[in-house]
């Protein structure tokens, strides 16, 4: 039990009454001990050898007739007194104390006497209890002070009286000023700051950091911030700090940068730091010393959002109006290495790093349509995905700031447009003949070829208008799972390319054909789930047809009853279709596409767990969604006079014949339906799109690779757990000995990330035996895969510069963020020269 110890002093004044004594007087001017000495104090109800008579303000006269009256006359009374004893003249006690015996009793000693006990303190500390007696005097502060108290602060007990006002549990020097700078940068208002003046340990907290940081009285917040800023700056350029930035350099360069590292990395401090140094940066003008600094050098300055800011202007100044980009691969190396950290400026980044993959694309020219089909599903089509990404960053740019890249953005829409999409396009068009794409590439042959004869249940989700570039993004978000295997493959559209041939196709049928606007699936409509889910049962009757967002909101229980003993489950999704094809929404399509491949990837997540082991993904087309504006000029005209059909912005259907159309090319639909329907299908050879009502940024039904290449991701799973463990890594050292401030550590990654290894972050720092952390916290990526697996993993490490007892025992933590190992450690001798 932490309290006062009254044994002590109840003894004492026992003996007064053992003396025969009837009062004992207890002047208490400070109130020192009125905590404790109260009338339900359950101790002094069992050890006192009297009653005890407090005595209130101006209450001596009446508490005297109480100790006189008849009834207590027999009765002996510690009389408490909180207050100084008064002068003789007006003291109502004074003839009762000239046989009585007036006591007194030293705080200080008391509280000496508790605080030897708990924590072992010797005589020697008499003189720090009686200099902070002020502090001890409350009982809440001396529980704190017992509870939180380490014992390798028994040197500097003081310390110990910091990190309690500061509302810490450990005393450390960083944690300790960050707590003080949360408290406000002006003294007079900062509570901490309050409390250490009325505490007495204002003078030891300032002389503390002239020696953390290696200063000279520098007694004002803002000073010992900008200081440490400045210094931090500095150091990590290896360079000498200008005179009127910092008349006196903070020397001890180590702590500094410790203490600026833990700041910036602290989840608690984050925003503080982020205020904290906006404000030196801009006083201070310290961007206008750091403008001509070399990139290399910059790019040593960790954690520090304006360094960030001047290396992304210096990215952004390499990329020319005329599309190419200075040293392209320097500066898409500078973006990997600023974006390994984390960074107030990651979508701008983002956004010229996708922009510089788009710009650095040459599209090529080809003698055959299916080389180039290969080309796109194995390599090409990453660049539609570069797109798609550069697009998306570029919208998360807030809008005060989005204005710097609108030029960049307005020439990469160009580029992708007329010199990717365009070329693209007329390539594609120039040897490409429907009637030549193989029986086992239509899509009209999807169930005969992935779904029909298979002895297991089958789940075939059809997302509509997801493309082949985002099937291949899903299929490398589960590659990392081991209990999924995927195969992808792909088909071709028919023409047009649209919802209305593309669904009907997908479902088993033994003929297509057009008929009042609609493709009918065997003579029977099929244009909606009622009517798609009676062709499924028309094969089996054991079929069902679902909606993805249904299996998405269910609970397991009603997934089980929705599939039980099903043999073919069509799930259709309508997400990037749904946005893109809505003239209102048409510029989310790349939102929407992201969209449908969470909801997707959880559905097959769910569908696993559920005993489902067979899913196949797949859409009903494709489509182009390009940012750059379609030019008038750019817009094919056909009279509505000169035909009697259905016109979109890819396509025209109609029975009637047009000849001698510049940039357009056509082919029966009976092609795409395998019959012998004369419709004539018309598509611009280019880019271009007719004009009609409808999207012109989002649009599909014409001859384009993005347009007809849809994907069938087809997935084998299981429902047992993941054998997947996460990356390990190993300490290349030998020597386990800390012989200097600063310490580059070699880490080798185990196993190279694969299905069965997945990637993880690794903290890095060293501890002393108390638990304390002693250096920076550094960071290790183990995100090698086989390619690299040789290349060493580095953690830049930086010891605090203190005093050090080389008989303890120091330690380097290892220290993974996600994943249930214990955290390795490495015992290292500590070989500092101490100064």
């Amino acid at each position: 039990m932490v309290q006062l110890k009254l044994d002590k002093i109840v003894k004492e004044i026992n003996n007064y009454f053992d003396q025969g004594y009837q009062y004992v007087f207890w002047y208490d001017p400070d109130g020192e001990f009125a905590d404790d000495v109260t009338e339900d104090n359950q101790y002094l109800k069992d050890n006192l050898a009297a009653e005890l008579q407090p005595v209130g303000e101006k209450e001596q006269f009446k508490i005297k007739r109480k100790l006189l009256d008849k009834k207590n006359q027999d009765r002996s009374f510690l009389v408490y007194v909180k207050a100084k004893r008064p002068q003789l003249q007006f003291d109502y006690f004074a003839d009762m104390e000239r046989y009585g015996h007036i006591f007194s009793a030293k705080a200080s000693d008391i509280v000496f006497e508790q605080l030897a006990e708990q924590l072992n303190f010797d005589n020697s500390k008499r003189n720090f209890v009686k200099k902070y007696l002020k502090y001890f005097r409350a009982k809440s502060r001396r529980q704190t002070y017992i509870h939180n108290f380490e014992s390798r602060l028994i040197n500097h007990p003081e310390l110990m009286i910091l990190s309690n006002l500061a509302s810490l549990d450990q005393f450390d020097e960083n944690s300790l000023l960050m707590a003080v700078f949360k408290g406000g940068m002006d003294e007079s208002n900062n509570k901490i700051i309050r409390s250490f003046s009325k505490y007495d340990v204002l003078p030891l907290f300032w002389q503390i950091y002239d020696k953390y940081f290696g200063c000279s009285n520098v007694r004002s917040l803002k000073g010992l911030f900008d200081g440490a800023f400045v210094t931090s700056v500095y150091s990590q350029l290896e360079e000498k700090i200008p005179s009127e930035l910092l008349a006196q350099p903070f020397e001890n360069y180590s702590n500094v940068q410790v203490f600026m590292k833990r700041f910036s990395d602290s989840r608690k401090y984050q925003e503080l730091y982020q205020n904290l140094t906006g404000a030196a940066w801009n006083e201070l003008k310290l961007g206008t010393y750091l403008k001509d600094e070399n990139v290399q050098d910059l790019l040593r300055v960790d954690g520090i959002k304006q360094i960030d800011e001047l290396l992304l202007e210096r990215v952004r100044a390499n990329f020319n109006a005329d599309g190419t980009v200075i040293d392209g691969d320097e500066t898409i190396g500078v973006i990997d290495q600023v974006a390994r950290g984390v960074n107030a400026f990651n979508r701008e980044f983002n956004f010229l790093k996708e922009t510089y993959h788009v710009l650095k694309y040459r599209p090529r020219f080809y003698d055959d349509w299916h080389e180039m089909l290969n080309d796109y599903v194995n390599k090409v089509f990453k660049v539609d995905t570069h797109y798609r990404y550069l697009v998306t960053n570029y919208r998360r740019i807030s809008e005060d700031k989005r204005h710097k890249y609108e030029d960049i953005k307005r020439m990469v829409d160009d580029y992708y447009n007329d010199q990717i999409l365009d070329q693209s396009v007329r390539e594609w068009n120039t040897t490409f003949q429907l009637q030549d794409v193989e029986s086992n590439q239509r899509e009209q042959n999807f169930y005969r070829n992935f779904v029909h004869g298979a002895n297991e249940r089958i789940v075939v989700i059809i997302s509509d208008a997801f493309r082949y570039e985002a099937a291949r993004e899903l299929q490398a978000q589960i590659a990392n799972d081991d209990r999924i295997t995927s195969k992808m493959n792909y088909l071709l559209t028919g023409l047009p390319s649209v919802t209305y041939m593309g669904m009907p196709s997908l479902l088993p049928h033994h003929k297509l054909e057009w008929q009042k606007g609609n493709v009918l699936v065997d003579g029977h409509m099929a244009n909606n789930a009622g009517s798609r889910r009676k062709v499924l049962q028309s094969w089996n009757k054991d079929n069902e047809l679902l909606e993805l967002d249904d299996i998405l909101k269910a609970t397991s229980k009603e997934i089980k009853a929705m599939i039980a003993n099903k043999n073919v489950i069509y799930v259709y999704h309508n997400q990037v279709d749904a946005i893109g094809d809505n003239l209102k929404t048409e510029d989310e399509t790349f939102r929407a596409t992201d969209q449908a491949i969470d909801e997707i990837r959880r559905a097959i997540q769910v569908l696993r767990t559920n005993s489902v082991s067979h899913i196949i993904v797949t859409a009903d087309h494709g489509f182009i969604y390009r940012e750059a504006s379609v030019e008038e000029q750019s817009k094919i005209d056909i009279p509505a006079s000169d035909y009697n059909g259905k016109i979109s912005p890819r396509y025209l259907m109609t029975p009637d014949d047009l000849s001698n159309i510049p940039g357009v090319m056509s082919v029966k639909l009976g092609i795409s339906l395998t019959n012998s329907d004369q419709t004539n299908v018309y598509y611009p050879a280019t880019v271009n799109v007719f004009k009609s009502q409808g999207g012109k940024n989002y649009v599909h039904g014409g001859s384009s690779l993005q347009e007809m290449v849809i994907p069938v991701l087809d997935m084998r799973m299981n429902s047992s757990r993941s054998k997947a463990e996460f990356a390990e890594i190993r300490l290349a050292a030998t020597q386990h000995s800390i012989n200097a401030l600063r310490m580059t550590l070699k880490f080798n990654q185990v196993e190279p990330i694969s299905d069965l290894i997945r990637p993880r972050k690794f903290n890095i720092y060293f501890m002393n035996q108390f638990g304390q952390i002693i250096s920076n916290v550094a960071t290790i990526n183990a995100n090698r895969t086989d390619a690299e697996i040789n290349q060493p993993l580095s953690a830049d490490i930086v010891i605090q510069n203190r005093q050090y007892d080389r008989s303890e025992d120091y330690y380097l933590v290892i220290d993974p963020d996600k994943g249930s190992i214990t955290n390795p450690r490495y015992q290292y001798q500590m070989n500092l020269i101490n100064d």
